[in-house]
């Protein structure tokens, strides 16, 4: 739980996004799922968009970690500390994982305009990915 990762505020922003993003993911999945007559192709594109913006901030947030000098393995202890009751919790670690380890292929950087600059640009480089996918990332 939330309560365990009192290591620096970082990591909990990083888990409340991780919520959030795993939200996102099963609302779009329960819209994408409706009957069709029920669900408007914009309310599927909608909730999808809304799976990627929460995906693009856990994205910002796990790069932010790393250029904070956060090790790796903290972080994945932390992913692999979250209960999986579903195959949607399942899927959404795998995601969170990947996301993990492409952030520490990037070096840290020193100078916070640099890091900023690599935080934004991580993070839109995983929504794009996101939203080109079909139907959902990590599909």
């Amino acid at each position: 739980t939330l309560n365990n990762f009192n290591k620096n505020p970082q990591e909990t922003r990083i888990m409340q996004t991780f919520k959030t993003f795993s939200i996102a993911v099963i609302s779009a999945l329960v819209v994408s799922c409706a009957p069709a007559p029920a669900m408007a192709s914009d309310d599927v594109q909608e909730a999808k968009e809304q799976a990627c913006q929460s995906l693009q901030s856990l994205a910002a947030e796990t790069m932010k970690a790393r250029q904070m000098g956060i090790p790796m393995g903290n972080l994945l202890e932390t992913i692999n500390k979250q209960p999986v009751e579903s195959e949607s919790d399942k899927k959404n670690k795998a995601t969170w994982k990947i996301i993990l380890m492409e952030s520490y292929e990037y070096p840290k950087f020193t100078g916070e305009a640099y890091k900023k600059n690599i935080v934004n640009e991580f993070a839109n480089k995983q929504m794009l990915r996101c939203l080109k996918s079909s139907p959902f990332f990590g599909d």
